[in-house]
C-alpha cells in the first residue's frame, strides 16, 4: 500500500466556505444541498474499493460541482460506491486535504463516469 497519502487537514464545510467566496450565486442548483459550479483540478487517493485489490490509485480530475457535504467530478474509469478516498484541493490556500466517500459512479457517455463523493471527515 501506498505510505505517500497526505493527511487530511480540513473539513468539507471549512474547503466549502472557502470556495463559496469565489463562486457566482446565479449559477446555483438548487437541490437538497445546494451545489456550485467550480471546477478546479484535484489529486484524488482512492484508498480501499470494495470487491477489489487494487491498494491506492492516485487520480487526478477535475470538480463539476461542490457543496457542503460532498464535490463530483468525471472520470474515464468507474470507481465503486463505498469506495474511501482522500482529496486535495491543491488551488486553496493551505491546499486542505478531505475525506470522501463515494456515494454514486453513474456512466454519462463513452467510458466517462459522473462521481459524486460525500465528505464523511470533520477536523
Amino acid at each position: 500500500m501506498n505510505t505517500d497519502i497526505p493527511n487530511p487537514t480540513a473539513s468539507g464545510i471549512e474547503v466549502f466556505n472557502e470556495l463559496r467566496e469565489e463562486l457566482d450565486a446565479s449559477g446555483i442548483d438548487r437541490r437538497y444541498r445546494a451545489r456550485y459550479p467550480w471546477k478546479a483540478e484535484l489529486t484524488i487517493w482512492v484508498i480501499d474499493e470494495p470487491h477489489r485489490d487494487r491498494g491506492v490509485r492516485e487520480i487526478h480530475v477535475e470538480t463539476t460541482d461542490i457543496s457542503t457535504s460532498g464535490f463530483g467530478f468525471v472520470f474515464r474509469q468507474y470507481i465503486h460506491p463505498g469506495a474511501m478516498l482522500r482529496a486535495r484541493l491543491d488551488v486553496l490556500p493551505g491546499k486542505p486535504i478531505i475525506d470522501g466517500i463515494v456515494a454514486h459512479c453513474q456512466m454519462t457517455e463513452g467510458s466517462l463516469h459522473s462521481v459524486g463523493v460525500q465528505f464523511i471527515k470533520t477536523y
